[in-house]
């Protein structure tokens, strides 16, 4: 009732104050001249039914009434002025922060990566070949510390709070291949991290993975991304999320391989100290602090500078703890009536269409290896029967018909139910038959174009044993 506020990508932007304007917005996608008449017919389709009108009317009756119509406004009032005030004084903050270019490389970096901010820039070289430009990103805290290498190293890797996280992004200036810059990154946190070697092969494997994923050469103008937190390292490349080496301290030893003593590029670190060190750079630091810590502690306002969203399913312990919050509002009765109505809750709603699975363009061997008018007899020197039985197995053994050679024979894409592990699991068999198509593609080019020679052959049965 008191306006409209804005975000873009979780970013928020402020408050437009003006009464009657948020009934204006719902207008545009409501009302008889809707923007998106599909939205309407959405909306009347999932709820008018009398399932799921029924479903709607046992959840209204549990919701928890307010203790006043007038005191619940006066505060919603209170959080709207609140958020939209102090979020148009940080964004005024942040207005002063501008991108950066790196010296050796002229690549430029913004100056806010989500919630993060950038903290310098610097080069990675080999001898005097530049491999990377590389830039830090992190919360307004660790700005503040940016007084000396030591105060500005121990903050990056401190991760206080539990959205708190350091980000860090390579763009490639030289060409590597997927295993070597893999592997240099891997090797520079291994000293540094003091868990198992597994969980360096794994952290090694996701950025190989990534590389392979964009063409299997790290070209110029690759980008890598490494969000670092209490949790782990996740990795993105080119924007394609590649998932997080979850192993408490490799976040840590993440950024130690860029602050510590040894840095890797020391441009980096003297890039950071010089941007904020400076009395009117830390001031401005202290200012985005306090700005961002009153929009993100303040009663009844929802924070819009979480470091890091967590994207992981409820634990037990969450929802005892969201079950015991409204057991001080309700009765047990209410609360196991309120459970069994939100089971009947489907993912898409109460119709619960199903999504479709992604498809490749031939059915079988026979259909990819024919598709341009060629016959391939069983006999020709260039088949190798017994890769390609091996190709198209199941993850059970049973040989799988040749008709069936398609993306939607996985172990498909509905997560409902799962827990954390079971999803984990059900997306790295997915990966595995993506790559098994992959490589059942690989086989037929090859013996389409009567080429294959040994060392090919060699090269395809070893990724074959990696990812069968």
């Amino acid at each position: 009732s008191q306006g409209v506020l804005v975000t873009v990508n979780d970013s928020l932007q402020g408050g437009a104050t003006f009464e009657g304007l948020g009934s204006a917005l719902v207008d545009v996608f409501m009302d008889e001249s809707a923007v998106s008449p599909t939205l309407v017919e959405s909306c009347l389709k999932t709820w008018s039914s009398e399932e799921a009108q029924s479903l709607a009317a046992s959840l209204l009756s549990f919701e928890v009434p307010s203790e006043s119509d007038a005191s619940s406004e006066g505060v919603q009032d209170d959080a709207f002025d609140a958020q939209a005030g102090q979020s148009l004084d940080l964004e005024s903050l942040e207005n002063q922060l501008k991108p950066v270019q790196e010296y050796a490389t002229s690549i430029t970096f913004e100056s806010k990566l989500d919630n993060l901010y950038l903290v310098g820039a610097g080069v990675r070289k080999k001898s005097i070949i530049k491999i990377y430009a590389v830039a830090m990103y992190a919360s307004a805290q660790v700005l503040v510390s940016s007084s000396s290498q030591g105060a500005l190293h121990a903050a990056a890797r401190s991760f206080d709070g539990p959205n708190s996280a350091t980000a860090f992004v390579l763009e490639m200036v030289y060409s590597v291949g997927a295993e070597k810059i893999a592997g240099a990154i891997a090797e520079s946190v291994k000293p540094r991290y003091s868990g198992p070697e597994s969980d360096i092969i794994n952290l090694e494997q996701m950025i190989t993975e990534g590389v392979n994923r964009v063409g299997g050469q790290a070209v110029k103008g690759t980008v890598f991304r490494f969000d670092c937190t209490s949790r782990g390292v996740a990795v993105s490349v080119n924007g394609l999320s590649q998932g997080s080496a979850s192993f408490e301290g490799l976040g840590a030893a993440f950024v130690d391989v860029f602050m510590d003593d040894d840095a890797v590029s020391p441009t980096l670190v003297e890039s950071c100290l010089s941007m904020w060190s400076g009395a009117t750079s830390n001031a401005l630091a202290i200012d985005l602090l306090q700005a961002s810590s009153r929009l993100a502690t303040k009663p009844g306002v929802p924070s819009a500078l979480s470091g890091e969203e967590d994207r992981s399913a409820p634990s037990e312990e969450d929802l005892k703890s969201v079950k015991s919050d409204l057991g001080s509002q309700s009765s047990e009765e209410d609360l196991t009536v309120m459970e069994s109505i939100e089971s009947e809750l489907e993912p898409n709603g109460p119709g619960n269409v199903e999504p479709l699975l992604l498809q490749t363009n031939f059915s079988g061997i026979d259909d990819a290896a024919a598709d341009d008018g060629e016959t391939i007899e069983t006999n020709s020197p260039t088949f190798a029967p017994d890769l390609l039985s091996q190709i198209y197995q199941s993850q059970s053994g049973a040989a799988l018909g040749a008709d069936s050679a398609r993306f939607d024979d996985g172990p498909g894409h509905d997560y409902t139910g799962m827990n954390i592990r079971q999803m984990a699991t059900r997306r790295a068999e997915n990966f595995c038959h993506r790559k098994q198509i992959m490589i059942s593609n690989e086989v037929v080019a090859i013996r389409r174009q009567l080429v294959i020679q040994s060392d090919a052959l060699d090269r395809i049965k070893r990724n074959l044993a990696i990812w069968h």
